[in-house]
């Protein structure tokens, strides 16, 4: 009869709870997992450190630059660096004073003094600072550029200004008027302009209603008053001027 050696359940699970079922290093540490999923660090596995080993060969250089032989001779123009370009990254030389001014080199680098250095000149183009508006009515300062705003607030020049030419009809008799209606350019006025007319002829008068002026627009009287005869068509000349953004008077 045959005889079978068999284990039991709890020798089994002892087995199987010892059994390892994956390994991993943590730096130079070797860590078991088992069964259960339990770590069992099993501590450094790195050995001592060997002999350096001995050093090889020097190579042989056979070809530099397109150059090739056992003895290559390398002149400056085979060890230059590539210069930077607009569509490539490379060395560049920074530029003078002098070559930031002249506004030509395209091969140079300018640098923030360079730049503050390009002042603008009447022959120059470049930098420059704006006008205050003190600055401006001083009219003295040379250096600086005037603004729209500090050109439109200079005590000397008006805000807006328009003139032109107005028919005036003929055959007032002596005692008579007539009104000639102006239209001023369109967009120049935001207030309404002040406005002189002169008479084409020394027989006519010519008259403004402030009241009826607009930013668009005015109307003026011809009067016929020298006490002769009939008048001639004739043309009459007028300005209008608008002083300030805020009105035509100041």
């Amino acid at each position: 009869m045959a005889t079978v050696d068999g284990l039991s359940k709890a020798r089994m699970l002892q087995i199987e709870g010892q059994s390892i079922v994956a390994a991993r290093l943590s730096g130079d540490n070797l860590i078991l997992t088992n069964y259960k999923g339990e770590d069992i660090p099993v501590g450094s596995v790195r050995g001592p450190q060997g002999q350096p080993g001995q050093p090889g060969s020097p190579g042989t250089v056979t070809s530099v630059n397109g150059k090739t032989g056992a003895s290559i001779t390398l002149t400056a123009s085979d060890l230059s660096i590539v210069a930077a370009t607009t569509s490539a990254s490379g060395l560049v030389e920074l530029a003078t004073t002098a070559e930031t001014q002249t506004g030509t080199d395209t091969s140079r680098a300018v640098t923030p003094a360079g730049l503050a250095a390009t002042t603008a000149t009447a022959t120059r183009a470049g930098l420059i600072a704006i006008a205050t508006a003190s600055e401006v009515a001083g009219r003295s300062d040379n250096s600086k550029a005037v603004t729209a705003s500090g050109l439109t607030n200079h005590p000397g020049l008006p805000f807006a200004i328009a003139a032109g030419t107005a028919n005036v009809p003929g055959n007032l008799s002596s005692g008579t008027t007539a009104d000639v209606s102006v239209t001023l350019p369109s967009g120049r006025f935001t207030q309404p302009p002040l406005i002189i007319v002169q008479s084409g002829t020394v027989r006519l008068v010519t008259q403004v209603d402030p009241s009826t002026t607009t930013a668009t627009g005015f109307t003026f009287r011809a009067g016929n008053f020298s006490g002769g005869g009939q008048t001639a068509a004739s043309v009459a000349t007028w300005i209008a001027i608008q002083r300030l953004s805020s009105g035509g008077a100041g």
